[in-house]
């Protein structure tokens, strides 16, 4: 969230992480796993830094556009208003921002359960993707939908929890 408000802010940050943020935002997140079993092995931190990797970028770049796209009248306003530059943030960038944080919030949350799955299908002896794995295996429909249908009930759940908490938050979408 901070990279990506200072890159919408700064077009020098912007260009010097745009090549690394870019190149690792193209490869396919299924692609990380051999390099995260190698790096963390089979378990919980390997899971968790999928998780992570899947929650940065719908974050960092709705950020990003939020901080850029910033009408300049705002910014000019706030600087006569005698604003110092955190004032100008926390009270005019951070504000207009807060619905498209919001909303790229919400994105990642949903990828963040595709890559909870996806670390879970690694071996690991628990959790929603470990069964579906075992049910897959044994051919066993009924506790792989049920799997999936549980997922989703989780995912819906963590939105509607995560919408709730940001609707407490000055300037976020309603």
């Amino acid at each position: 969230l901070v990279l990506g408000l200072w890159s919408g802010r700064s077009a020098t940050v912007a260009r010097l992480l745009s090549f690394t943020v870019n190149g690792v935002k193209s490869v396919p997140g299924i692609s990380w796993l051999p390099l995260a079993l190698i790096w963390l092995g089979v378990g919980f931190m390997t899971t968790v830094s999928l998780i992570a990797l899947a929650g940065f970028f719908p974050v960092y770049f709705s950020a990003a556009a939020a901080a850029a796209s910033v009408p300049q009248d705002l910014l000019n306003a706030g600087r006569m208003l005698g604003c110092s530059r955190v004032t100008l943030f926390t009270k005019v960038i951070l504000p207009w921002s807060m619905p498209q944080v919001c909303a790229g919030l919400r994105v990642a949350l949903g990828m963040s359960f595709a890559y909870l799955v996806l670390g879970e299908l690694t071996g690991v002896p628990d959790g929603l993707g470990a069964l579906i794995m075992d049910a897959r295996m044994n051919g066993r429909v009924d506790i792989l939908l049920s799997g999936i249908v549980l997922i989703a009930a989780l995912g819906s759940a963590c939105d509607a929890l995560l919408v709730r908490m940001l609707r407490r938050l000055p300037g976020a979408a309603r």
